[in-house]
């Protein structure tokens, strides 16, 4: 059964979402239009199919914890004619405005890790709204860009918060590839996390502040480039209109 998604027809997509789960166990969000009354799960981009041939990855760089190893990351980056994603928290973009200031001037992108890195799914949506708001005005008053792309706190979300964030324009990013520097690897564990699942499409999780991440960084760059990996930022990687989202969270074009 063959299903398509139209652009202002809410109804049609209602009954195209439930019918392709109904027919195939497979449903496809389109999160502009799914309204907040639908019982299938919406999903954040947890990685995106490329076209066949490309092989492109991201770094999504979160920033909650501390910003000494920030200099590094942004030397090696640049060593390595590399741009990165950097979610950066609101209360963070206070804490550290020269930090948030120096990863823009070098020309990387910059998306919302929430304001105070809560529990999302635990959050009415006005709280949802405000934390989004806040962390936009903290990291766009430092550095004069929009923010659009959003990482939720811990990965953690729901229907609710997936639904609040694309009402207030933002594009909800999640991770398909996981550096699991939070849990202290050694720097060989690191690498591997980041290098040997990763896929053209795939989205990186790191950390600023990790205790070896930016120790890391270089042989993470350099086993990627092997691999013949292009790594864009994640704002180059997915597509803004014409797609749907899969179960996998797998972002995929519609034309």
């Amino acid at each position: 059964m063959k299903m398509m998604v139209c652009r202002g027809r809410t109804a049609l997509l209602i009954f195209a979402a439930a019918a392709a789960v109904f027919v195939t166990g497979v449903g496809l969000t389109k999160h502009k239009l799914m309204p907040a009354m639908a019982q299938e799960k919406l999903h954040p981009i947890y990685s995106v199919e490329r076209p066949e041939g490309e092989k492109k990855v991201s770094l999504g760089i979160n920033c909650a914890w501390d910003n000494s190893d920030i200099p590094q990351m942004l030397e090696t980056l640049a060593g390595a004619d590399v741009k990165a994603t950097f979610f950066v928290q609101g209360e963070w973009a206070e804490k550290y405005p020269e930090s948030v200031k120096a990863i823009s001037d070098a020309g990387h992108e910059i998306g919302s890790h929430s304001y105070s890195h809560d529990d999302m799914t635990k959050l009415s949506p006005e709280e949802i709204r405000s934390q989004a708001l806040k962390s936009a005005d903290a990291i766009s008053g430092r550095t004069g860009k929009k923010v659009t792309l959003f990482r939720v706190p811990s990965g953690s979300y729901n229907n609710t918060v997936i639904q609040v964030l694309t009402e207030e324009g933002y594009i909800p990013i999640q991770w398909d590839i996981d550096s699991r520097d939070w849990k202290k690897p050694s720097l060989e564990k690191l690498v591997a996390n980041c290098t040997k699942k990763t896929e053209p499409g795939s989205i990186l999780l790191l950390h600023s502040g990790g205790e070896k991440t930016a120790e890391a960084l270089p042989q993470i760059l350099a086993e990627l480039k092997g691999q013949g990996f292009e790594i864009v930022p994640v704002g180059e990687l997915i597509y803004t209109e014409d797609y749907v989202i899969d179960r996998t969270g797998r972002q995929k074009a519609t034309k």
